[in-house]
């Protein structure tokens, strides 16, 4: 006699069959697997009111995000701000050769039209980088050939937009850089400066925008 436990086939149910199983035939072994799985999956499932609330959420959670995009978000991020100082500028990528890429940018002070200098250093190039970028929207709209009519605005200490006047397409400034935030400011000082009819090199050395990151250079002569 045996000392192990006699296994009624039609009873018992191993937990882990195999095929060397000699008392199940195939078919059985292969509905007892899937017998068991179906088990395991439901003990490890969630309960169904916690899948009804987190469904629930989810769904409350997109609801709200396409209210505020769409009813309450201000599509203008700065329509309550009220700006320290603005000034409009005709920005003029000028070639040191003929081969040679655009390095220097005169700004000429709108609506007089007054060159207010160039820019030679590190804030020329940035300014005419981010004209690229505003750029492409004129392309789109077929204005290539419009004026290089930009804004510069100081909104708070720490926020200054340079906007395309004829597009309206606006890109904050602030991301880019603490040194080309100094250089932008000089830049909003010196052009306030001679809008008040300072002279641009005393103005400029007053400043210090001789210096880099500004790196301002005197006006052109006619």
């Amino acid at each position: 006699m045996s000392g192990g436990v006699d296994r009624d086939p039609r009873t018992h149910r191993d937990d882990n069959p195999t095929e060397d199983d000699e008392d199940l035939s195939p078919e059985e072994l292969a509905r007892l697997r899937a017998e068991i799985l179906r088990e395991r999956n439901k003990a490890l499932s969630p309960p169904a009111p916690l899948l009804v609330a987190a469904f629930g959420t989810a769904f409350l959670s997109v609801i709200l995000a396409a209210v505020y995009v769409f009813w309450l978000k201000d599509e203008n991020p700065y329509a309550n701000m009220a700006y320290m100082r603005t000034q409009d500028f005709l920005m003029l990528p000028l070639k040191r050769g003929p081969e040679q890429e655009d390095l220097h940018l005169e700004l000429r002070l709108m609506p007089e039209n007054r060159s207010m200098g160039i820019l030679t250093g590190r804030v020329g190039r940035f300014l005419q980088s981010m004209m690229v970028g505003l750029d492409r929207q004129r392309v789109v709209a077929g204005l290539t050939d419009a004026d290089p009519l930009y804004n510069l605005t100081q909104w708070d200490p720490r926020h200054i937009t340079l906007q395309d006047k004829i597009t309206g397409e606006r890109v904050a400034l602030e991301s880019y850089g603490s040194q080309n935030m100094l250089g932008l400011k000089e830049l909003m000082d010196l052009a306030e400066a001679v809008a008040g009819g300072e002279d641009p090199a005393a103005a400029a050395e007053r400043i210090g925008a001789l210096d880099p990151p500004l790196s301002w250079t005197p006006p052109r002569r006619p």
